[in-house]
C-alpha cells in the first residue's frame, strides 16, 4: 500500500478498489516503464561511446557491435532465458498451505 500511495501517488481508495489482478496489471505496467527508461539510458550512453571511438577505429562499428547488450537478442528472437512457469491456481494454494505451516 506505501508503495502505490508513495511512489505511484494513488490514491488510497483507489488502490482498495482493486483486484489482485488488477494490482498485478499495475506494478507489471510500472516495472516495464522502469525498464525502457533504464534501457533508453543505456542506449544513449552506448550511441555515445560509438560516436567517441569511432574516428579512432578502422572500418564502420555500430553501437550494437561497440558494446552488445542483453536486450539485443531478446529484440531479435534470441531470447536464452524462458520465462517461468506460472504455477495453477491449485499449486499456489498448495505452495501457500505448506509456507503458512512452515510459519504456524
Amino acid at each position: 500500500m506505501a508503495w502505490a500511495i508513495g511512489v505511484l501517488h494513488m490514491p488510497l481508495a483507489e488502490w482498495q478498489t482493486l483486484t489482485p489482478d488488477e494490482w498485478q496489471a499495475v506494478c507489471r505496467a510500472w516495472a516495464d516503464h522502469a525498464e525502457a527508461l533504464q534501457h533508453d539510458k543505456w542506449e544513449r550512453m552506448r550511441l555515445l561511446a560509438t560516436i567517441s571511438v569511432q574516428p579512432h577505429v578502422k572500418g564502420r562499428i555500430t553501437p550494437a557491435t561497440l558494446l552488445p547488450l542483453p536486450w539485443d537478442t531478446k529484440a531479435r528472437g534470441k531470447d536464452e532465458t524462458a520465462p517461468a512457469p506460472q504455477p495453477t491456481k491449485e499449486e499456489a494454494r498448495a505452495r501457500f498451505a505448506a509456507l503458512v505451516a512452515g510459519v504456524g
